[in-house]
């Protein structure tokens, strides 16, 4: 015996529906929220009504904050100020954008901040940023912000190493002056002052500041590829006179390395022209000598050395009565003049 039941049969299962749900999830997961709202409303289901609600105003508020963030990127601040304002009157504004409202006076900070650069100096930079301090919680709310203040501590770091280096080449460059001014313990005091800064300087693996002398076995690391001309020649010199006759002329071939090119340093050309008592050289050291303005009146020393070697020499005094002892006017004025044209071959040299 069959039973029949006369319920009737239940409706089809709509799939459009859940195929709809399913699509809704992947646009909230990809924050596809336009579509996502469009979808819900295409549906036009009483029971999606709370979720369309709740993400339109979600939709709302992530607008608004990126309207703001993009006011702040952009310094459109009264914008700013305006689009809080409507947000609060129209109820629209979120906890996060409400933080926004201190903004202005952080924002004027950070006008100010950005009026100072670009900075000379670390300090500047340095004392700027601990003034802007009290502005960040509010500046960070923005992500560019955060890129920007990035910026600017890789920036400090960049300025103290960029002076490091500076105050370095500025004591390289003083020894050279004192040297060739031939002020050497003065030289030897400001190498004292390089020691101070930096130990590592490469010209302390050639000299020992303490004992005043190049160390030993420097040959190997004169011939160092990564060691500037400067530093080797302005070794060479500072130990120079503690060094005897034969290791001179061993260490010579590192003032004048090639012929084309001369020392780099005002007292490399110096002690360069007067050991190998070339004229081209002397021309060099007197070019380099008078490149410092201070120069521009005081008669170059190392020249008066050599004019006194050329024309008195100590045996001319005891010359026979029939000879000159002393050069005449003519003589004298025919070497002037001969010097004179060394010096401008060697400068047509260096031009060419």
């Amino acid at each position: 015996m069959f039973v029949s039941c006369d319920r009737p049969a239940p409706p089809d299962y709509d799939e459009s529906k859940s195929q709809a749900l399913s699509k809704l999830c992947q646009l909230l997961r990809n924050e596809q929220h336009e579509q996502a709202i469009a979808l819900l409303k295409s549906m036009e289901d009483a029971e999606q009504s709370l979720l369309l609600e709740m993400l339109s105003s979600h939709e709302k508020e992530r607008l608004l904050l990126l309207q703001a963030n993009d006011c702040l990127k952009n310094g459109r601040f009264d914008e700013l100020s305006k689009l809080i304002e409507q947000a609060e009157k129209k109820g629209e504004a979120s906890p996060e954008l409400l933080e926004y409202r201190s903004a202005p006076q952080a924002l004027q900070a950070l006008q100010v901040f950005c009026s100072r650069m670009p900075w000379e100096s670390p300090e500047d930079l340095e004392n700027a940023m601990n003034w802007l301090k009290p502005y960040l919680p509010t500046l960070q709310q923005a992500p560019a912000f955060e890129e920007f203040w990035q910026q600017q501590l890789r920036q400090r770091e960049v300025l103290y190493k960029k002076r490091f280096i500076q105050q370095q080449q500025d004591l390289l460059a003083r020894i050279d002056h004192l040297l060739g001014d031939n002020q050497r313990p003065a030289a030897w005091n400001a190498l004292e002052s390089l020691w101070q800064l930096n130990p590592a300087h490469p010209i302390f693996s050639l000299l020992d500041h303490r004992q005043r002398r190049l160390k030993e076995d420097v040959d190997k690391s004169l011939q160092a590829p990564s060691l500037s001309a400067q530093v080797r020649e302005l070794s060479l010199v500072l130990a120079w006179p503690g060094l005897n006759p034969r290791q001179q002329q061993q260490l010579l071939k590192y003032l004048t390395p090639s012929g084309d090119f001369p020392p780099q340093t005002l007292a490399a050309s110096i002690l360069a022209a007067e050991s190998a008592e070339s004229p081209e050289l002397y021309a060099v050291a007197l070019q380099r000598w008078m490149a410092h303005p201070e120069n521009k009146t005081r008669f170059p020393w190392f020249l008066e050395k050599a004019l006194s070697e050329i024309f008195f020499q100590p045996n001319q005094f005891n010359a026979r009565c029939w000879r000159t002892p002393c050069p005449n006017l003519t003589d004298f004025f025919a070497r002037i003049n001969q010097i004179a044209v060394n010096i401008n071959q060697a400068q047509q040299k260096e031009t060419r």
